[in-house]
């Protein structure tokens, strides 16, 4: 693999409520993600710098989407966010790379899905989504 832009990204899905993997792709404008690590302060009396351990491991990801409500687009994703608590899969393909370290994506809490009407007449969705099941995250080539 080689050095590559973020051009030609292969898939984009979002699970809607009933578990369905639905390619926003094309309508998905950005995204960003973290992949953290928390760190345990194991610093003892006799030391004159912090010591840690490495903690648990974490994930949130963060993307707009231009409004889209054709069947199966963004709009029926992200429209039962505020009236169902069920987990979504997320899964960003990339040159063979699958974020999640299986091939169905990260499993995820979508905590916000807002929709914003832009000076410039767009309208657009900013999604926040959290890891949900505790499961490690990370790349998989596909």
């Amino acid at each position: 693999m080689a050095i590559e832009s973020g051009i030609g990204w292969q898939n984009f899905t979002v699970d809607d409520s009933g578990g369905t993997a639905r390619d926003l792709v094309s309508g998905v404008l950005n995204v960003d993600w973290d992949i953290s690590r928390e760190t345990i302060n194991s610093t003892g009396l006799d030391k004159s710098s912090n010591e840690r351990l490495v903690g648990l491991g974490d994930f949130s990801i963060n993307f707009a989407a231009a409004y889209d409500d054709a069947a199966n687009n963004v709009y029926a994703v992200l429209s039962t966010v505020g009236t169902t608590d069920v987990a979504r899969s997320i899964l960003a393909k990339i040159s063979d790379q699958v974020l999640g370290l299986t091939a169905t994506g990260v499993e995820t809490w979508i905590t916000s899905s807002s929709l914003t009407r832009g000076e410039d007449a767009s309208l657009q969705y900013a999604v926040t989504a959290v890891l949900e099941d505790g499961a490690d995250i990370g790349w998989n080539q596909s």
